[in-house]
């Protein structure tokens, strides 16, 4: 009975981005986030976005950090006209400790901000507009 348990458990902590029954989980490429972001970040985002765009399944991984240096982490995982999205701030010593899953509208809003591009997701159960990436132009 232990041993279920265990395997249950293991199963719905590794498994989280399985979102959908029969299918494998999607293996998530890391994009860090930092106020000068390298081209191959800023490139792997544009990928995803065009993927999204394109109704093809894709993941990312951003991980930015707090001014004490912890990360927090937004993954995004697209399949079957669903966005995905995951806020992880447990590593962060002041957050709350809290884990946000919510499921957003794959249309990525691309805000022209004069010098740079802003990429907000829409459509969340959770109110608001939110910005998932920020890149120069």
């Amino acid at each position: 009975m232990v041993m279920r348990l265990w395997i249950l458990l293991a199963a719905l902590l590794l498994g989280w981005s399985a979102i959908f029954q029969g299918e494998a989980p999607l293996e998530l490429s890391d994009i860090v986030y930092r106020p000068h972001n390298t081209p191959a970040d800023d490139n792997r985002f544009l990928q995803f976005a065009e993927h999204v765009a394109a109704r093809e399944a894709d993941g990312v991984r951003i991980i930015s950090y707090t001014a004490e240096g912890d990360p927090i982490y937004l993954e995004l995982v697209y399949r079957r006209e669903e966005l995905q999205v995951r806020v992880d701030p447990t590593a962060d010593q002041f957050g709350h400790g809290q884990v946000l899953v919510v499921t957003c509208s794959p249309d990525l809003q691309k805000i022209d901000g004069g010098v740079y591009y802003e990429y907000r997701l829409t459509g969340c159960l959770h109110p608001g507009t939110h910005t998932a990436y920020v890149m120069p132009k």
